[in-house]
């Protein structure tokens, strides 16, 4: 799939919208010691700059909980260290008070990302029937994943994207939309007794899109996004890399 010509219209909504574009990366130490950021569940434990959240801590139990300002679209990128033997079921959402929507890593099917929504009258159909990917990721690997929601009046879609034993990527649209008055970003802890991870890093992007092109962004706009996230991410890190590196 080419991405080439959606690039200019997603670096057009960046520019348009100059007052809350812009990426701010965390390390784990970083959020453990924002005063912003609560854990409600348990308390983790820094090591070295990751942040690493004890085993158990009960099915989705609310591990991490930060705070968002009001936007149209977010995008994260997180990077996840397995650490512990059990079973892990690491949840990265979006939510609003209320509904919670977003990913999930499903080691069971040996290594994939479901799309996933917590509350009372989620959707049944999407609940891991869209795994992708395979070969689980080995105790000490890393798992990096893309995550870009774009935030309608009746719905939010999301695309997900990920590295670590194995490569994938898909895009799903929940009929549930969420209030951008009240967002956050948090992490949701499976019920295994052996299950433990750390979050070595997270990026935010707020993505303030105007109505009128919030609502041509659709499918391959969306794709277009993660492509133009991406690209702005390798040539940051390739900009601040000692010549002849």
């Amino acid at each position: 799939m080419r991405y080439s010509g959606l690039l200019p219209l997603a670096v057009a909504i960046s520019v348009a919208c100059p007052a809350t574009a812009g990426t701010i990366t965390y390390t784990g130490a970083d959020l453990y010691n924002s005063p912003a950021v609560s854990f409600p569940s348990v308390q983790p434990n820094v090591v070295g700059t990751s942040l690493e959240f004890p085993k158990g801590s009960g099915h989705n139990a609310m591990q991490l909980k930060l705070p968002l300002q009001s936007a149209s679209g977010y995008a994260f990128s997180l990077s996840l260290t397995r650490t512990g033997t059990g079973e892990w079921d690491p949840h990265f959402l979006l939510g609003d008070g209320s509904t919670m929507l977003g990913g999930v890593y499903g080691d069971e099917a040996q290594g994939g990302l479901a799309f996933n929504c917590v509350q009372a009258n989620c959707e049944a159909q999407h609940a891991f029937n869209s795994l992708f990917g395979s070969n689980d990721v080995p105790i000490l690997g890393t798992l990096v994943v893309d995550i870009v929601f774009r935030l309608d009046e009746a719905s939010t879609a999301i695309l997900l994207s990920f590295s670590g034993a194995s490569t994938g990527s898909g895009g799903f649209t929940f009929n549930t939309p969420l209030n951008k008055n009240t967002l956050f970003f948090t992490l949701l802890d499976d019920d295994d007794p052996n299950s433990s991870y750390r979050l070595n890093s997270l990026s935010v992007t707020p993505v303030p899109l105007p109505p009128a092109i919030a609502l041509q962004l659709t499918g391959l706009g969306l794709f277009g996004l993660l492509a133009w996230h991406r690209k702005r991410k390798a040539t940051r890190a390739a900009l601040s890399r000692p010549n002849g590196a």
